[in-house]
């Protein structure tokens, strides 16, 4: 199977994502506390072995690179986390300071959703339906898999790819309606 699976073989990938899956899941999510980040983690890192499959030799090399990046992306997961935080932090004093919103905040906001929407639009097929689904309908990766015939490594890239374009898109703005923009894609 190894073999086969240096060779790009997908049935033998199949077969591995099946075996270290729920393992690596359970050991993301005991780190993170996140059902969906830890999915999220652990595609990545499925990809990620795709990625270097001609360099392993036997199971336990696969076994021990598939732990250690989870373990690393998890925990990179909650350095992101408290720096959310701190941003969210900011965006609600913002916010709070600006006491009660006004019907023009509420217009700027309507419009910021709409130039969202609109720039979704313009994505790829794959990255416009998998963003959808998970952000607009709150799919998780399975369902989104189930629904798009994808595989969990595909919804991954795709989300992410979509997200990156989207950021890139709204980054000229300046920086505080960069930061609201950005809290939009992330909640």
């Amino acid at each position: 199977m190894i073999n086969e699976f240096r060779e790009g073989h997908e049935d033998s990938f199949n077969a591995l994502y099946k075996e270290f899956y729920r393992p690596l899941r359970y050991f993301a999510l005991k780190i993170v506390d996140d059902e969906q980040e830890a999915e999220d983690i652990v595609t990545e890192s499925m990809v990620k072995l795709w990625q270097r499959r001609t360099r392993f030799s036997d199971i336990q090399q696969i076994k021990s690179f598939l732990f250690t990046i989870t373990q690393h992306a998890a925990l990179n997961v909650l350095r992101n986390r408290r720096l959310q935080s701190d941003k969210r932090k900011f965006v609600a004093e913002e916010a709070e300071s600006a006491n009660n919103t006004t019907f023009f905040d509420e217009l700027v906001l309507t419009e910021l959703i709409s130039k969202i929407a609109a720039e979704v639009e313009k994505l790829p097929k794959a990255q416009r339906e998998v963003f959808k689904l998970s952000y607009f309908e709150g799919f998780s990766t399975e369902e989104i898999r189930d629904s798009l015939g994808m595989n969990p490594a595909a919804v991954y890239t795709n989300r992410k790819r979509a997200l990156q374009s989207l950021r890139n898109y709204f980054r000229h703005l300046d920086l505080y309606l960069y930061l609201l923009i950005s809290w939009l894609l992330i909640n």
